[in-house]
This record gives structure tokens, sequence and C-alpha cells, in this order.
């Protein structure tokens, strides 16, 4: 492999090179992936796809994590942008997302039965031995704007910190779902909404491992719609039902255990809907969900939780 250009530094081996050859490389305990087009991360290991390696990449970012390396390998031209954190085929123009995760027997590329659906391309590889994992976003992100923009209103200037859940099972179980919806009603689109539900710290464990379970709902709501997991069209209804504690979210370090209350973001397949009523333990035939009101909707009951991802934890002062 040849590095041919590299933001002013030498290639590795060069005799320019005095101090950065002391560091020892070899061991590092961080690898690299690549998303690639269909939709699965991937270690960098010198392959048909992309022959280059997490040695290769990890040594350039040791010399400068916000610059840029180009190489050439088997008559393509590669380049690596750190800042961007992007990987680029020069000559395809493909632009693939890279990460930088910590070594551990346990990671995974992040690849799945229901890859034809696409695993979300924010997603970091994962410990394969957990149902869930919390990734705090950054605040510097785009994502992190995104989930911002999600809060504008009565909750805007509050304190917050974005965990993207990532839970293989219950993304694969969503992914089914939709594309059994689009079967059944005949059609290529499914409405599907960003909805927001607020709970109080000990439910946050039970729903980012087995999703919203219907039957822990009502004491709030009061199954004014449906006997169903409520969730509202904007953050200050959710807001609503959420309750202050100072106990941790779970046995993570990077969760605030200040006091601080808590809501979900969630992808919901909200299909079609129609009012629902108290009585009511799924929706009427020909329907996919209850709302408040059909015509301006802002409270949705859903009754089959593979319709439902839980998307971002919100904790917010």
């Amino acid at each position: 492999m040849a590095w041919e250009k590299m933001f002013g530094f030498s290639p590795v081996g060069s005799q320019d090179a005095t101090e950065e050859e002391d560091m020892d490389t070899s061991d590092t305990p961080w690898i690299w992936f690549y998303l690639s087009e269909t939709g699965a991360w991937h270690m960098f290991e010198s392959s048909a796809e992309v022959p280059i390696t997490c040695q290769d990449v990890e040594e350039f970012y040791l010399r400068n994590s916000q610059g840029y390396v180009e190489t050439q390998s088997n008559g393509r031209w590669y380049r690596i942008n750190f800042s961007a954190m992007i990987l680029s085929d020069l000559r395809t123009g493909l632009n693939m997302p890279i990460k930088r995760s910590f070594r551990a027997e346990t990671e995974t590329r992040c690849t799945c039965k229901w890859v034809g659906n696409g695993i979300p391309a924010e997603w970091e590889p994962m410990n394969s031995r957990r149902p869930f994992q919390l990734f705090a976003v950054g605040k510097n992100t785009t994502e992190y704007l995104t989930v911002k923009s999600y809060f504008k209103g009565p909750l805007e200037d509050r304190q917050m910190s974005f965990y993207r859940i990532q839970n293989m099972d219950l993304w694969g179980f969503y992914c089914q779902k939709r594309e059994q919806m689009k079967r059944i009603i005949g059609c290529s689109h499914i409405e599907e909404q960003l909805l927001f539900h607020g709970t109080k710290k000990s439910n946050v464990n039970s729903i980012c491992t087995y999703n919203f379970d219907h039957r822990l709902y009502g004491s709030n709501q009061g199954h004014v719609y449906g006997k169903g997991a409520y969730f509202a069209k904007h953050p200050g209804l959710a807001d609503m039902y959420s309750k202050c504690s100072n106990e941790p979210l779970i046995d993570d370090k990077r969760c605030n255990p200040s006091h601080s209350k808590v809501m979900f973001v969630a992808s919901v397949l909200v299909g079609r809907y129609t009012t629902g009523l108290s009585t009511f333990n799924k929706p009427q035939e020909n329907y996919d969900s209850c709302v408040d009101d059909a015509f301006c909707p802002f409270i949705f009951v859903i009754f089959d939780h593979t319709q439902i991802y839980p998307k971002y934890l919100i904790e917010y002062l």
C-alpha cells in the first residue's frame, strides 16, 4: 500500500518521523470501522472492498486527528478525513462514515439479518453480550443538533443530555413490523413519526431492554384512548408524565445521577389511526393505532410494541 499524501507528515518509517516511531501502535486498544453500502459496520482489515487495515488508520490518526490522508491501493485512491470521520473512494465518489472504537473481544461489526432495512448510520460498534447500550451523543455533532431541534418550545432552555439507544433485537423487530405493515396495506410507505414518552427513571432499563410494555401504562393516562402505550406529539406534553428523581438512570457512569427527569424519543409506526376509546385493547379493524383526535392528534396509543423503537433517552434538569 502506498500512502501518498498526508497533511505535511512523512509516511510511517521515514527518517523524519523520529518521535512518532517511538510510539508503539502494534498493541493499540483502538480499532476502526467503516459503514458499508449495506448499512453494516465493518472493521478495517485490508479486505477486497477497502484494502486498509486498522493499524494503518490508527497510525495516521495519532499524527493528526483533525487532518486527512490519501492512499492508493490496487489502483484505487482513498481519502480518510479524520475531522469529518469520512472514508471516500476517490474513484467512485462514495463516502462512508467511519468510527473509532475501543478494542474488546466482544466487539461486533453491527451486522444483522435485517440488514436489508439498514442499521442507522449513526450507530457505533456494540458489545454483543449486552441486550442494549447507551451512547452519549456528542455536543459537537450533527446528530446532537438534530435531537436538540426536537425540543424547541417550553423545554428548549433546559439542560439536557442525549443518549442513543442501540438494541439490535428491538431494531430488528421494528424493521420486520414495518415491512409487514407495508405488505398488509399493499403500499410502499407507512406513516412513521418521532414521538415522546415521559416516564420515571426506574422504567428506563426495562424499556431499553424489552421495549414499551402497554400493561405497565394507564395509571398516568387512565387508558382514556385505549389500553396501550401512550406517546405525545410534542415533548412539552410528555414532560407532564416524567417524574423528577435523583436516582441514576442505569449502571452507567456516563449518565448524570443528579435530580433530573427522563424522556424517550421513539420512532413509531403510527400507520392508519383513528380516535380511541378507553375500552379498546387494540385498534379497530383496518387501523394501526389510536389517537385523541383523528384530525389533529396530540396523543398516540400503540398496542403492538414492535411498532415502536426507543431511539433516544433524554435526561434533563
